[in-house]
């Protein structure tokens, strides 16, 4: 058992203020006291410096980056907070969401137990827009790789970034997986991460995601439409380095062409005609963008 002997890195990629407060509350109320919480502020347009002033607690340190790298993917700020990371495990909370007070020393546990593996999941509650409340499925306590990985391209298991710790040296390593505007980021990197020592899981949820208009996923300006739909086509080509993709080519298409589907509904005219450009026929054929010119009208009818 992990009785306070090791230290575990917390660390927030901050930019926006609004619930920040719960996030540094969140994290410095674990029953695991011997953490080190890691605040690093992308050159947020807020004072996110007079929030984390509030706590007088010596675990905290506060850093501002020089630019917004967030603007590039807001990936580059989540190996940033790695790199000032010093404990053996990791943890990545996002400035919105909450780690309830037991999500460290549970998942130590399972660290303990399989001493192997680098990956350990907790299950989440999201917290809708309208304050409904959904608990997330429960995933097998251990599973290889492989398995992991099918299961992932079968869409069996969908997560985010902030419901998991990480031994810190095997993620030093390989970095989180960089695309565009940072989305299928989450499902990369923990597909890679997986890769040595699978993936442990806990039943218990430990953690709070919630949904609200300051996510990158409600934005729908040109830039993030055009950016998503990049990163759905990366996302495409990086996980076919894996053999078993190949079994897996119709649900891997389904969710890409879903990705890129939102992206055209919600986008103006123009963005729209750049999207066909930039989409592979690979990926989204013509009979699917056929498809889509039509659901677009008829969702704009029944408007």
């Amino acid at each position: 058992m992990y009785n306070n002997n090791v230290l575990v890195t917390i660390a927030i990629p901050a930019y926006k203020a609004t619930y920040l407060h719960e996030a540094i509350e969140s994290a410095l109320q674990q029953d695991y006291k011997k953490i080190e919480l890691i605040i690093v502020d992308d050159c947020s347009p807020h004072n996110l410096y007079d929030i984390v002033k509030r706590y007088n607690d010596p675990r905290i340190r506060y850093y501002r980056n020089e630019k917004n790298l967030g603007k590039e993917s807001i990936v580059h700020n989540w190996n940033r907070c790695l790199e000032y990371a010093k404990g053996e495990f990791f943890v990545l909370l996002c400035d919105d969401d909450i780690l309830l007070p037991y999500f460290v020393s549970e998942l130590l546990n399972l660290a303990d137990k399989y001493p192997e593996c680098n990956v350990f999941h907790a299950r989440k509650i999201d917290i809708q827009n309208d304050g409904n409340k959904k608990e997330s499925s429960i995933w097998p306590e251990y599973e290889k790789a492989d398995d992991f990985l099918r299961n992932r391209l079968a869409k069996k298991r969908h997560h985010t970034i902030t419901e998991f710790l990480y031994r810190t040296a095997a993620v030093k390593e390989k970095k989180y997986i960089v695309f565009p505007k940072g989305f299928y980021s989450d499902n990369a990197s923990i597909i890679a991460f997986t890769q040595e020592g699978g993936i442990a899981s806990s039943e218990k949820c430990l953690a709070l995601f919630r949904y609200n208009d300051e996510h990158i996923t409600s934005n729908t300006s040109t830039e993030n439409c055009i950016g998503k739909a990049k990163d759905a086509i990366a996302y495409w080509k990086w996980i076919h380095q894996f053999n078993v993709a190949k079994e897996y080519e119709q649900q891997i298409n389904e969710e890409v062409q879903c990705t890129i589907y939102n992206c055209f509904i919600k986008s103006s005219f123009l963005t729209k005609i750049n999207l066909f450009k930039i989409i592979p026929f690979k990926i989204v054929p013509l009979k699917i963008r056929i498809g889509f010119i039509i659901n677009f009208f008829k969702h704009k009818n029944n408007k």
